[in-house]
């Protein structure tokens, strides 16, 4: 499907009407500056409780934040190792953080015993298309601390097998001893080369003022970047091929972030074909994708990508891929689900229920699972949109599933799906079933436009000057320009996490040397 985050996926006029009849009291905000805003630790500590706050996916009442020289450590508990990562990225998403100090403990509501867990990761990493092939072999303590063992090919599929065994309920910790096979010898220049490149062609990194060194394999990062997510993002992509370790201390995180000096000919015109190749490049490192398998062309801006893969999560990945090159504003996926073997549907309905009842986030929920034609349909209920997502991605990265049919209820209506490509998340508007509705609210307009252009100057991710904000019955507008196609679908979800109840997002993309 095409996915163009600069519209929205409802008529504006209908929803200009819907939110007058909500808010017939209250007047259109006027123009204003925006807000004048500093950056201290006190501050920061507070935006990124308030960012903790808005998110689905974290107990946010369980977790302290506090920042020192913009080095933020959290403290709290949570009941699954992923909400404690999940966290640690959210407040690396804040403008001034320059580290963050995870101190959050987990406890499991129940704790498991080890033989289960164990059980349940290899299922795990049987189930997933990517992963099943691996010869990894997990260890379980008492306290649910996970040490994995075995060899891969490359460093993305040693962090992929960990992501499966971190998607496990009553994992605490896993210790990664997973051994990357390195069967080419690539010279020193070869790979600084191949990292430049990649830092070069990923839209989540500003690489201007990145430094790579090389020496017999070892790589050294040094120079700056905009945000921490930014160095988290920079460090995990310079482990290519050939590379033995990667040491990124030398690599700093500046306050002013949006400074042009840190993109510096990034976004200048990119012809199709040096687009189509940066993204095939892309399509390569990917473990969860077989890049044989899929044929890429680009049309100006826009990405179509066509042929068979195995399985679902491919396809979704592929996706991700192109919506993290630079110079693609859109992607048109025609990709088609084959899966090597054909398994029943009965079969395919038990591996995914498994696969729901051991996730941690959606296992206690009862989601009743029927396969047809390999097409997964999920029933029943759960309490926020994050949660229904988790549902549809659990389901989708069973192997044999084509297909996802979610018609899970969510309970909780109030917060819509705040998308950010630095938490991991699926791309909710990739989903057919995500129609967030404008909603009630008590804030007034100029409380919404106050709210959301704190989180725009807040965001590390967008340049907050060269956006104007208006609110007309609660519906938001967005007017100015941005660079790239993530930075304006960031600022519609800061939108969002402003109090919108509804987005209208008329920024122009300007990346490319064009608008779009």
């Amino acid at each position: 499907m095409t996915n163009t985050p600069n519209r929205t996926p409802m008529a504006a006029p209908v929803i200009a009407t819907f939110a007058a009849i909500l808010f017939v009291a209250m007047a259109p905000s006027s123009v204003t500056a925006a807000p004048t805003l500093t950056m201290t630790d006190t501050s920061i500590g507070e935006t990124v409780e308030d960012q903790l706050f808005i998110d689905q996916a974290v107990p946010s009442h369980r977790i302290e934040a506090a920042a020192e020289e913009g080095i933020v450590t959290l403290s709290g508990t949570v009941s699954n190792i992923l909400a404690k990562e999940r966290a640690a990225k959210i407040a690396e998403t804040v403008r001034g953080v320059r580290a963050v100090v995870n101190n959050i403990a987990v406890r499991p509501a129940t704790m498991r015993k080890p033989i289960k867990i164990e059980r349940d990761i290899l299922s795990a990493l049987t189930d997933d298309p990517a992963a099943d092939a691996w010869q990894i072999v997990p260890k379980v303590a008492t306290n649910g601390v996970v040490t994995l063992t075995g060899t891969v090919d490359s460093w993305p599929e040693r962090e992929l097998a960990e992501t499966v065994v971190k998607g496990v309920k009553g994992v605490t910790e896993v210790n990664n001893g997973i051994e990357v096979r390195v069967d080419e010898n690539r010279s020193d220049r070869d790979i600084k080369a191949d990292i430049e490149r990649t830092l070069r062609w990923d839209t989540l990194v500003d690489q201007a003022l990145i430094g790579v060194a090389v020496d017999d394999g070892k790589v050294r990062l040094s120079g700056t970047v905009g945000s921490a997510a930014e160095w988290r993002r920079a460090r995990l992509l310079a482990w290519t091929a050939g590379v033995n370790s990667v040491d990124a201390s030398d690599l700093v995180v500046a306050k002013w972030t949006r400074d042009p000096a840190l993109r510096e000919n990034k976004y200048i015109f990119r012809t199709e074909d040096e687009i189509a190749e940066a993204l095939d490049r892309a399509l390569e490192l990917d473990p969860r994708v077989d890049a044989e398998k899929v044929d890429t062309s680009v049309l100006a801006d826009v990405v179509i990508l066509r042929g068979r893969v195995d399985s679902l999560r491919s396809k979704q990945a592929a996706a991700e891929d192109a919506r993290n090159t630079v110079g693609v504003f859109d992607v048109v996926n025609r990709l088609r689900v084959a899966p090597k073997e054909q398994i029943a549907d009965a079969d395919l309905a038990d591996k995914v229920g498994d696969a729901l009842r051991r996730d941690p986030y959606v296992e206690r929920f009862e989601i009743v699972v029927t396969v047809i034609d390999g097409t997964a349909h999920l029933n029943g209920m759960v309490d926020s949109y994050f949660e229904k997502a988790r549902a549809d991605l659990a389901a989708g990265n069973v192997k044999g599933v084509v297909a996802v049919v979610n018609n899970l209820d969510v309970r909780r209506l109030d917060k819509p799906y705040a998308y950010d490509p630095y938490l991991g998340d699926p791309y909710v508007y990739d989903f057919d079933w995500y129609t967030y509705q404008p909603r009630l609210t008590f804030k007034s307009d100029t409380k919404i436009k106050e709210d959301i252009e704190n989180e725009l100057w807040w965001s590390p991710f967008v340049n907050s000057d060269e956006i104007t904000v208006t609110v007309d019955n609660g519906v938001a507008t967005l007017e100015g320009s941005v660079e790239t196609w993530a930075e304006s679908s960031a600022a519609r979800e800061n939108a969002f996490e402003g109090g919108a109840t509804w987005v209208i997002n008329d920024l122009s993309v300007t990346g490319g040397g064009k608008e779009s």
